[in-house]
């Protein structure tokens, strides 16, 4: 078995990167800071609203609304930053402008302008803009404004739209409500690409009487939404008041877009209608640990100077002695890291080297288990919380191929294993936290938080060898 390393020598800290602003990507000065993969999100701008009429108290007494601007598209991807060219252009797309609003005249409306695509390096991840939203074509509380909500944007695609479908204006009656509309559409994401929530519809409002609501507005879609995984979609918007009739529920509701919360852990929604999109890139200096696939040669005599398998002393191994043979020493200093993001608090910075196995004397010919080497990170000292509960071990791992192997961690104080082994479930292919729960039990043993370290290690119990990529380590405490 071996350690590597996937590129520099050097492990920074993982980095997030947000644009509000096109301009370029210098990918080699972040390959020389030792960085090497990334994964970026881009959200597309949301269209403008469509525009309406405005009386202004006189004539119809007709106040319309356009239909809202559609949610910017989601696309998120991950890759080697040693793949992209040495400089990628980023393009904000810019949240559409409002249509023109007239007094009396309907032909004089204008559509709301379509949203602008974010990219990144032209292709690579993109995100298409809402469309505009509808103008309002009446000057009437019986007839129909058309003011249809615009449809959002979708990843992976420039061109505006291409996301969930509009809302529909509904009909207006003097006295109201009318016949309503339909809202807009829920946007959906599927393999990292998502589409924007549908805007939505406008509605009919009239001067007098503290405002008459003669057509409600409908709502706007939501934003890359997956009920199973709520972590980027934006919440769609209901209909509002009218501060200057005083008519309820006749402003349209925004469309959403998309959060970037896997990658900057904000709950800021991007290209709701009529906002900017946003590029986020995230960083990382990845630890790559391989396992060897079966069989290997059994060791039936004293090896030096070649290490068939590294052993972990703290683990049997048919034959194995309790102590390395003098100078069959082997490592390398490869350093990682934890993060401190605030309550619930995650620190921790490396002081100790991921090392390999040592050859031993007296290996018998069973084979050790098939685990990679134990890597470990020592923790930076930190106050005991006041109550020793809801502790967990995060890891952000994968594996390249296969789907049987697991990522095992111990929290360590001292020499002593406080946790007991962890385990994780089958890791995919996909860099994905995985949380190890320590038990309170296991929790109440810790004695001083200030010598604490982790070690983890990859373990494949099927018959392939299995190469895992670790992107961060970290241990989670309840606020202080």
């Amino acid at each position: 078995m071996r350690l590597e390393l996937s590129g520099s020598l050097i492990h920074p800290e993982p980095m997030v990167l947000k644009f509000i602003a096109s301009q370029s990507f210098d990918t080699l000065s972040f390959i020389d800071l030792g960085y090497t993969h990334f994964e970026v999100i881009c959200i597309g701008g949301g269209g403008g609203s469509g525009g309406g009429i405005d009386t202004a108290n006189t004539g119809t007494l007709i106040k319309n609304f356009g239909g809202a601007g559609g949610g910017g598209g989601f696309q998120r991807v991950r890759g080697l930053l040693s793949a992209l060219p040495d400089s990628c252009a980023i393009v904000i797309g810019a949240g559409g402008t409002a249509g023109a609003n007239h007094a009396s005249n309907p032909a004089s409306t204008t559509n709301g302008n379509d949203g602008g695509a974010s990219t990144f390096n032209a292709t690579t991840c993109r995100a298409s803009g809402g469309k505009g939203g509808k103008r309002a074509q009446s000057n009437s509380d019986t007839v129909t404004t058309q003011a249809d909500g615009g449809d959002g944007g979708i990843g992976d695609r420039s061109i505006a739209g291409g996301g969930a479908i509009g809302g529909v204006a509904g009909t207006p009656s003097a006295t109201g409500p009318g016949t309503a509309g339909t809202p807009g559409t829920d946007g959906t994401i599927a393999n990292d690409i998502g589409k924007g929530g549908g805007g939505g519809a406008g509605g009919v409002a009239k001067y007098g009487s503290g405002g008459i609501s003669c057509n409600l507005a409908t709502a706007g879609g939501r934003g890359a939404y997956n009920p199973g995984d709520t972590s980027v979609y934006g919440p769609g918007l209901p209909p509002s008041n009218d501060s200057v009739t005083g008519a309820v529920n006749v402003v349209p509701g925004k469309a959403s877009g998309a959060k970037a919360a896997p990658l900057n852990q904000l709950p800021t929604v991007y290209g709701q209608s009529g906002d900017p999109g946003v590029v986020v890139i995230r960083l990382t200096a990845l630890v790559i640990l391989t396992t060897p696939a079966d069989p290997l040669p059994p060791v039936t005599n004293t090896q030096y100077g070649r290490v068939y398998r590294p052993m972990t002393f703290t683990k049997a191994v048919s034959g194995q002695v309790t102590s390395p043979a003098v100078g069959d020493a082997y490592g390398s200093d490869i350093y990682g890291m934890g993060i401190y993001i605030g309550a619930p608090q995650k620190y921790g910075i490396s002081q100790k080297a991921f090392t390999f196995g040592k050859a031993v004397s007296g290996t018998g010919s069973t084979p050790a288990p098939k685990q990679t080497p134990v890597a470990e990170i020592s923790l930076a000292s930190h106050v005991a919380p006041a109550a020793r509960i809801n502790h967990k071990v995060i890891i952000r791992a994968r594996t390249l191929t296969g789907s049987t192997g697991v990522i095992k961690a111990a929290l360590y104080q001292g020499a002593t294993n406080r946790s007991g082994d962890l385990t994780s479930v089958n890791l995919t292919n996909v860099l994905t936290d995985y949380e190890l729960l320590i038990s309170d039990a296991a929790a109440a043993t810790i004695t001083d938080y200030s010598n604490l370290s982790i070690r983890f290690w990859g373990y494949n119990p099927g018959s392939t060898g299995l190469v895992y990529q670790v992107a961060n380590v970290k241990l989670q405490l309840p606020p202080t």
